[in-house]
């Protein structure tokens, strides 16, 4: 039985393995199942339904599509992506109580004609594909609508995208801005949408026809948001995203960012190759008027004349003959100063397509990709162009003063990156830092002095793990108590045992653990956790067999072992025996008193012989009675050793007939930033096996519950001897 939840209201489904449809308990809806195969398809199915039903539609079709990676015959997951390209929710009809459609992603196309509707029909089968037409059928009668309506609004020039309210239900700044923006911009003359006051009179109706109209309308998009989770809110995202795939079709259309009390970089990474504005600088409102102006004013100046009917390919021509290469840098150029970047390309391509070496144009391109206005911004970048091709054009067509120039940029550039990488440096502290300087170091690997620099990026990411270490186990210290403590202290300071007074702080655990040893009496593995005081339940044989074997697992270090390690295995294993003798004395005796109670005849004689015994006993002197004592204890002890001589004899024929094998462990120490420190794991491994050792077990461990790193265990075992000893 698979535990599956409903895609209309999130109920659980019980279905089990073979089952194609559905009906669910909760909403009553007939709905397509799909293939489970194994937990971890249906975990990712409960994922992906996880994100649609709650309008993240982007995150679930990712989901959906890695489904399909896998098996491109699941028809449920064709059908979920048809769901989420058109943004379907399916809610409560207040009258029928049944969840019905709709639309939040409007689509000019039928959804008859989506070809990941047509694979869903395709791989389905006959009573899946009776569900997925019916539930087709009804989307795009609902469609239909959203066109129709949207066909009769008038056209707008900015859509203003923001986030309104809240987690809690109150009004957002981001809304407050946006207020203020569409009363500016409605005032300059252009027609806004603003979803607060345009949809203020549409309470009560579907509001996706109207945005339908006034995304694929408007010819500006203000994305403004004083938060990065405002700029990824589901129905944030859900319009910015929906226009960004118009801009696609129509490059005329612009989306400009906006944001404020943040850091750019916090903005989506889809907005990354816009020009975003910082709304707390001076001028902006100034410079987004003149943008939008730019952008309706071209639009409507490259209207043609209803009474002109001239042919594309002659107004290309006369363009053409008018304008050399010259004209068309300088346009761009200026263009450029503007942030009008998808003209100022134009013009650079224009210049191109009459000079194709033009280092001049291919420098405005590089400036385009860098989002920049003035070359002299070039030096101010933080990557450098040595790779960037429209730069390896440049330099190659340049002449001699404009490819000293460039040179003289990259050389900048360079020189502001070993700048802040030194800088970051000075602050690193912690492994992750070091690795992270590593990292960026390596786009400049070329550079004189580079190698150098990562050199001095491991000496300071060894003393940070060493660092690292060294705090945990200072940290340790402080609690420490048991011998088991002093043991994992040990361990931990032999690893750096070249850093600071780690020597040092081994002296003294290895005197802790002397006092320890001359105190406890009792089994310290016993005492794992604080406050138990006395032997697990049971064989207490078994309970010490038990905590020597942990002890082994987890200090017996290969080449590390220290004293204080051997001295408490060899503790351990002193008690072992004695409690193994004693164990077993316990079980004779219990088996003689069974035996004996078991046959009446013998229990009659034993109780003659203790009345017979009785007169004499009570006649004799106190001496000849403590020489009895003395003689019986002799023989006691005597058939104690002769016991003891018949285990040890049989546990030698058991040894000597069964294989015999030797074990090593040895223990790795995680990273600092609590990664498995796969390298050394797999030097450890190689390293033994070519020493014929063979991995047992393995087993992780944290160092402590307040430390950052834990290790992990390796146990080899190597045969010594084969079976009946050849």
């Amino acid at each position: 039985m698979t535990v599956f939840r409903c895609k209309m209201c999130g109920a659980n489904l019980t279905v089990t393995p073979g089952m194609e449809i559905c009906e669910c308990e909760s909403c009553g809806t007939n709905q397509t199942l799909p293939k489970f195969t194994d937990e971890r398809r249906v975990t990712m199915y409960e994922r992906a339904n996880h994100f649609r039903r709650n309008s993240e539609f982007d995150k679930a079709m990712n989901m959906y599509e890695q489904i399909l990676n896998e098996d491109r015959t699941d028809a449920e997951a064709y059908w979920s992506i048809v769901l989420c390209r058109y943004g379907i929710e399916y809610v409560e009809d207040p009258s029928t109580r049944k969840r019905v459609p709709t639309i939040n992603r409007s689509q000019h196309t039928s959804i008859f004609a989506d070809e990941d509707y047509k694979e869903a029909l395709k791989c389905a089968t006959l009573s899946q594909k009776s569900i997925f037409e019916s539930e087709a059928k009804t989307i795009d009668d609902i469609q239909k609508g959203i066109l129709e309506i949207s066909r009769k609004e008038e056209p707008f020039d900015v859509f203003i995208c923001y986030k309104e309210s809240d987690s809690e239900g109150a009004r957002t700044k981001d809304s407050v801005i946006a207020n203020d923006i569409y009363h500016q911009l409605t005032r300059e003359g252009f027609k806004v949408f603003f979803a607060a006051i345009t949809l203020e009179d549409k309470l009560g109706q579907a509001y996706e026809p109207y945005i339908f109209a006034a995304l694929n309308s408007a010819k500006v998009m203000i994305v403004l948001g004083t938060r990065p989770e405002y700029f990824n809110a589901p129905w944030v995202k859900n319009e910015w995203s929906r226009y960004l795939k118009i801009i696609k079709s129509d490059p005329k259309k612009i989306l400009i960012p906006a944001y404020r009390d943040m850091d750019a970089y916090d903005l989506p990474e889809e907005f990354s190759f816009l020009q975003a504005q910082d709304m707390a600088k001076i001028g902006f409102m100034n410079d987004l008027i003149h943008g939008i102006k730019k952008v309706v004013n071209a639009d409507k100046d490259n209207k043609p004349s209803v009474s002109v009917n001239v042919p594309e390919t002659v107004i290309y021509n006369k363009i053409n003959e008018g304008t050399g290469v010259e004209q068309a840098l300088k346009r761009a150029t200026f263009l450029l100063e503007d942030g009008d970047w998808n003209s100022a390309s134009t013009y650079f391509e224009k210049a191109l397509d009459l000079q194709p070496e033009c280092a001049e144009a291919y420098v405005g391109k590089l400036m385009l990709e860098y989002g920049i206005r003035r070359r002299e911004d070039l030096s101010k970048q933080t990557k450098p162009f040595t790779h960037n091709e429209h730069f390896v054009r440049a330099l190659k067509f340049a002449d001699g003063n404009l490819k000293k120039e460039l040179e003289k940029y990259d050389n900048d550039v360079i020189l502001g990156i070993v700048a802040s990488l030194e800088e970051d440096f000075e602050k690193a502290v912690t492994e992750k830092d070091f690795e992270t300087l590593i990292e960026r170091a390596q786009i400049i690997s070329y550079h004189d002095g580079i190698d150098e620099f990562v050199e001095r990026c491991e000496n300071g990411k060894l003393i940070s793990h060493k660092e690292m270490i060294y705090s945990s186990a200072i940290k340790i210290k402080e609690t420490a108590k048991y011998y088991e403590d002093y043991l994992k202290l040990i361990s931990m300071f032999g690893q750096i045992t070249d850093y600071k007074d780690s020597t040092d702080k081994i002296a003294e655990c290895n005197e802790a653990l002397d006092r320890l040893s001359a105190t406890d009496s009792k089994c310290v593995i016993c005492r794992e956790k604080e406050g138990i005081k006395t032997f697990v339940p049971g064989d207490p044989a078994k309970c010490c067999e038990k905590c020597m074997m942990r002890l082994n697992l987890l200090y017996m270090n290969k080449g590390r072992r220290s004293d204080a390690c051997t001295g408490s295995i060899q503790y351990l294993s002193e008690r072992m025996q004695y409690i193994a003798r004693k164990t077993v004395r316990d079980r004779i005796q219990s088996i003689i008193d069974t035996y004996t109670d078991s046959i009446p005849e013998f229990k009659e004689k034993q109780a003659e012989q203790a009345i017979a015994l009785e007169k004499p006993v009570r006649e004799k002197t106190e001496y000849e009675l403590q020489e009895e004592k003395r003689l019986r204890e002799e023989e006691q002890r005597r058939r104690d050793e002769e016991r003891r001589k018949e285990i040890e004899r049989q546990k030698q024929i058991i040894i000597e007939k069964n294989a015999a094998y030797e074990y090593d462990v040895q223990v790795v120490i995680d990273k600092a930033s609590g990664g498995t420190d796969t390298d050394m794991l797999r030097h450890v491994l190689a390293q033994n096996a070519t020493s014929g050792w063979k991995l047992h077990s393995v087993v992780i461990d944290k160092i402590s519950d307040g430390a950052p790193i834990g290790q992990t265990i390796l146990v080899f075992e190597r045969r010594i001897k084969a079976q009946d000893g050849k």
